[in-house]
């Protein structure tokens, strides 16, 4: 087991995490990867200390919870992470570390661990969401593209702010930079790219990126 370390403002904590996961049958989420790293810090600069305060969030393929997390610690009336259900021990232990090390238990009650697959029913998640967080989800090496597409449109509705952050890997057979997007168009949600100028300025990786998504239809 190793640890990662987070900063958010004045408040620090650690993430267990296992390298090589997908080796071992737990999976890709049992790492907080690049694409995590950069999210939870663009979510902290983005809505600052007290903007993501009272909103209810979803962290789709939360993994170690780096980026739910980091939503409830600036104050998110509600946090749902959700995995499979072969990492969320990782999840449900980092939930816990995380209530302990801010000195904030309200966490441990803000705080929910849900195993989901991806273009499920999510009404019993509670959705819709007013914030959807997905990081290093996009891996069509390994995962299908649509199920993520479906299951957004199930948990978001017209006013949520939907975030994803998508660290490139060359891909001989498919671009996601061209198709998953595509596929959102199509679904009904527009998507804009966020310039990196907007994001945090000690968290910038080339060929990563970061879509914002607006459900457009219902």
């Amino acid at each position: 087991m190793e640890y990662y370390p987070v900063k958010v403002f004045d408040y620090e904590f650690k993430l267990s995490q296992v390298p090589s996961g997908e080796l071992k049958g737990i999976g890709t989420g049992s790492t907080v990867w690049e694409g995590g790293q950069i999210l939870l810090k663009f979510i902290e600069f983005r809505y600052g200390k007290n903007g993501i305060v009272g909103k209810t969030v979803i962290d789709l393929g939360s993994g170690t919870g780096a980026v739910g997390l980091t939503a409830a610690v600036l104050g998110a009336k509600h946090v749902t992470l959700t995995d499979q259900k072969q990492v969320l021990d990782i999840t449900r232990r980092n939930v816990k570390s995380c209530a302990e090390s801010v000195k904030n238990p309200q966490i441990l009650k803000n705080v929910s661990v849900c195993e989901y697959n991806w273009g499920e029913d999510a009404k019993a998640l509670g959705a819709p969401f007013d914030i959807i967080l997905v990081a290093d989800c996009i891996v069509p090496k390994l995962y299908p593209m649509k199920p993520l597409v479906d299951a957004l449109e199930r948990v978001a509705d017209a006013k949520s702010s939907i975030f994803i952050c998508y660290d490139h890997r060359v891909n001989s057979n498919v671009d996601p930079r061209v198709k998953f997007p595509k596929l959102c168009v199509e679904a009904g949600f527009s998507v804009k790219n966020i310039p990196y100028s907007l994001w945090h300025p000690d968290y910038v990786l080339t060929d990563c990126y970061i879509w914002e998504l607006k459900k457009i239809s219902v």
